[in-house]
Parts: structure tokens; C-alpha cells; sequence
């Protein structure tokens, strides 16, 4: 797929997504293309495997909350088998992500989830991967020879970085446009510099991001909050 429809798509299916809790339609407009043209969107445009995960993977969000939220069957499956297609290695984090998501939806009181409902998810996600198993089972089996499958961490390389640049790099690129992987970045690292650090908004930076967080009655409360400093975290130990 061409990114230029990638970026195209995935506009679109992040517009969706927060049009589903922003009723102004004006900043969910600039939400979808925020999305789409964010630090990881441009810093990774020669893998276009990135790119074709990231169009789609608003999509997933969306049926989950459709489900919960207003109990529509079928669009979650949907979602899940797409995103099991497009790619069986982002497929993964995505479900780590959704796991995360959640358990970080559930601190939301106007979040309600019963059983039933709980149940429906995992019903729906099984259906979605036996939809994309004819693509994602054999894909799977195929890389089970890899050599790195086998590949382990072990000691403090489970929450430390090797590098000593790692860190600082990974909080240079919410606060700075990402270096072009071709070209020598500011903190030097050959390994780092392809190890697609791009969490850049554009315009706002984490200016927005901040300033949002530190809002008295939809920033500091939210769940979106509690998102961005465990993800935050997490960039900082699994990017």
C-alpha cells in the first residue's frame, strides 16, 4: 500500500475513533491528522509494514469501545481479523496494547463492563484470529524457526538499556522533530538511530500533551492521563 493511502486510511480510522468521544468534529479533524502524520509516521516512511499497522489499528479501539460502550456485535471481530492479517508481529503488541487499555478504560467510572459484556470481548477476538487464520496461522508457524524467537533478556536488560544515549533520546523525541535515520542525530548513537524514536506530535508537541494533563477538570481526572504516564513509562523500558 502507498503511504500516501496509509497515511489517507489511517487519518480516517483515528478521526473515527475520537469522534466517538469528541463531539466537535473541527478537533477530531486535527486529532486524525495529528495521528497520521505523527513523529512514528513519518520517522518510519521506508517500512511500509509500519504504516499499514498503524492505518488499521484505530479500527480495533473503536470496536472495543462499540461493543462495551454500545453494545454493537461484530465490528470488534472485524477489526481483530484485519489487524491479524495485516501483520501476525504488530498483531502482538496490539493485544498487549488493547490488554493495557483495558484495564486503564475500567479506571473511567462512566466506563461500565459486566460480564457479559467481558466475556463478548474475548468471544469476539477469538473470532477475529480464526477469520485471519488462513494469513496469521501460517505466518506464525513460518517465523516459530526464526532464530530469534529464541532470543531472551535477562538481569537489568529487562528494564535497562544498554545504551547510555537510549534514554535521552527517547525523551528528546516527544520534546524535538525525529533526525532522519540517514543522517547523524544529535544525541550519536548508530543503533539508536534506527530504532524508530519518533513520539513527536505535530504543532503541539508535548506542549498539548502537558497542558491537557494539567487541566482541573477533563485532564487531571481522566483515564487519558493515567494512559499517558503508564505508556510513558513503558517507552522508557520497552521502546
Amino acid at each position: 500500500m502507498a503511504p500516501c493511502a496509509e497515511n489517507a486510511i489511517a487519518a480516517i480510522t483515528a478521526y473515527a475513533y475520537i469522534r466517538f468521544f469528541v463531539d466537535n468534529t473541527s478537533a477530531c479533524f486535527i486529532g486524525g491528522l495529528l495521528y497520521a502524520f505523527s513523529g512514528f509516521q513519518t520517522y518510519n516512511v521506508f517500512f511500509n509494514h509500519f504504516h499499514d499497522a498503524t492505518a488499521f489499528f484505530p479500527l480495533m479501539l473503536l470496536g472495543f469501545e462499540l461493543l462495551v460502550q454500545k453494545n454493537k456485535k461484530g465490528p470488534f471481530a472485524v477489526a481483530v481479523a484485519i489487524c491479524a492479517t495485516i501483520s501476525y508481529f504488530f498483531f502482538a503488541c496490539e493485544v498487549v496494547f488493547i490488554v493495557i487499555y483495558f484495564f486503564l478504560r475500567c479506571l473511567d467510572k462512566d466506563f461500565e463492563i459486566d460480564m457479559k459484556k467481558f466475556g463478548l470481548l474475548i468471544l469476539e477476538a477469538v473470532i477475529g484470529v480464526m477469520i485471519s487464520a488462513v494469513i496469521f496461522l501460517p505466518s506464525a508457524l513460518s517465523v516459530m524457526g526464526n532464530y530469534r524467537v529464541n532470543e531472551r533478556l535477562y538481569g537489568l536488560d529487562l528494564v535497562i538499556y544498554g545504551e547510555n544515549v537510549r534514554i535521552p533520546r527517547i525523551i528528546q523525541s516527544f520534546f524535538m522533530l525525529s533526525d532522519m535515520p540517514a543522517r547523524i542525530n544529535i544525541l550519536n548513537s548508530d543503533k539508536a538511530r534506527w530504532a524508530s524514536m519518533a513520539g513527536y506530535l505535530p504543532m503541539f508537541s508535548m506542549a498539548g500533551v502537558i497542558a491537557f494533563m494539567r487541566t482541573r477538570k477533563k485532564g487531571k481526572d481522566s483515564w487519558l492521563t493515567k494512559a499517558i504516564i503508564v505508556f510513558g513509562i513503558m517507552a522508557c523500558v520497552l521502546y
